[in-house]
């Protein structure tokens, strides 16, 4: 079902889930794919919270968003997207500014040669962060 700020997280983790049903018999590539989806599962978690709670759980969402931007899959492309607004909407901008030069660079190559599902995205979410940070 998707959630009422526009975030469809069910097709997040079906293409998560789909993804690793590819890859069922190496081991190797299962491990670090739950290692790389807990910081998503924590992030997924942290956008139910608002202000000024936000704050507190930046350093653990900072990897997850840089986490889900540069993942090849376009539908946890759009969660970072999301997850990059929600980050905007919910945290003071001196905040935001402190992490200014990744944020920029990681929203830089998640726009350059998006798919057409993650495009429109992506041009919202620099387009805001720009208004932010600068």
């Amino acid at each position: 079902t998707a959630d009422p700020r526009g975030g469809d997280y069910h097709r997040v983790f079906l293409e998560l889930l789909q993804e690793a049903e590819r890859h069922a018999d190496d081991m190797a590539w299962r491990c670090a794919w739950l290692e790389a989806c807990t910081p998503l599962l924590r992030a997924l978690k942290l956008t139910l919270v608002m202000l000024p709670c936000l704050s507190d759980h930046l350093p653990a969402l900072l990897p997850a968003l840089l986490c889900a931007l540069d993942h090849p899959a376009p539908g946890v492309k759009v969660f970072g997207l999301q997850l990059m607004l929600h980050l905007l909407a919910n945290l003071p901008a001196p905040q935001l500014r402190w992490h200014r030069e990744v944020l920029l660079d990681a929203l830089l190559h998640c726009t350059v040669g998006a798919e057409p599902m993650v495009w429109p995205k992506a041009v919202k979410a620099v387009v805001a962060t720009l208004l932010v940070l600068e």
